[in-house]
């Protein structure tokens, strides 16, 4: 649902605007990185209160949390039953080492409908429950951080389109062993027309037109819009000869420490640079 969408992207940009927030990790991505058995999710349910918690987050100084979103547009009270209902979907990280986690919560969108008399409000709980700080063994905090960061930089390494070397970075099943390989098949794929290797990195394009123009703003009409990503040469050149995961893993969490996202924006563009060090803009193409 889209309230849902919009439920997952208010509260996790509020939560990095106000708790520094950084990387958010998929929880069942991350458990699949570390050691098999060793960490485990409860229940990989999709709904209901046996279903994962959405995601592990990380802030700049390597701070961990657990996070579950949630979004409604049919009334406040609604929002916040939902909300009470993933409660216990926080516990169900079963192990996250002996880490202490920062925070623990739940936080939950309303969107109003045309008709409702309510406003549209963002809730964060972060109900005080000793089993949700207390279920941590077997990982230290570094190592749950880099398997944070493994995940966070895949999704970045999925929209510049290299799909072998961010399943490779997930440990993703029938992906390959090695990083090296895994970016050898990305870079000889010929099916991929959006994608280019200049003097300065990988280069991603892609552009979205509509078939009608929408006006936006009083002065602004546009007709589609436009993607653009980036990967450093530096980065290129590395994934070619790092060979094991979890060390290049290790190496970008240790590089991104003490960053955040880089944000600049015009009236008809935003460009975002990652921790990791790629870049990404949306530009809006006028009429």
């Amino acid at each position: 649902m889209l309230s849902g969408d919009f439920g997952v992207g208010f509260t996790t940009w509020f939560l990095n605007q106000t708790l520094g927030f950084v990387k958010y990790s998929d929880t069942l991505w991350v458990v699949n990185t570390l050691s098999p058995g060793a960490c485990r999710a409860a229940s990989s349910a999709r709904r209901g209160p046996r279903k994962s918690p959405d995601y592990i987050a990380e802030d700049s100084q390597g701070n961990l949390s657990v996070l579950e979103c949630k979004g409604g547009q049919c009334s406040r009270k609604a929002l916040l039953d939902s909300m009470e209902a993933g409660v216990p979907q926080k516990t169900n990280v079963q192990a996250l080492g002996g880490t202490q986690l920062q925070h623990s919560l739940v936080a939950g969108l309303f969107i109003p409908q045309f008709d409702d008399p309510d406003s549209a409000v963002i809730v964060i709980g972060d109900p005080e429950r000793d089993e949700f700080r207390d279920r941590l063994s077997h990982f230290s905090r570094e190592e749950i951080g880099r398997s944070v960061s493994q995940v966070a930089h895949a999704k970045e390494l999925a929209m510049l389109e290299l799909p072998n070397t961010a399943n490779t970075l997930v440990r993703a099943l029938g992906s390959e062993e090695t990083i090296t390989s895994a970016i050898g098949r990305d870079l000889s794929r010929e099916r991929a027309p959006n994608r280019q290797i200049a003097t300065d990195g990988l280069r991603v394009e892609r552009e979205y037109r509509w078939s009608e123009s929408a006006k936006v703003a009083e002065n602004l009409v546009i007709s589609g819009v436009r993607f653009e990503g980036s990967l450093p040469f530096g980065d290129v050149e590395r994934l070619k000869t790092i060979i094991a995961p979890a060390d290049y893993g290790e190496q970008k969490r240790s590089e991104s420490l003490g960053k955040n996202w880089i944000v600049e924006q015009s009236e008809t563009s935003v460009a975002l640079q990652s921790p990791f060090g790629p870049r990404f803009k949306v530009i809006l193409l006028e009429e």
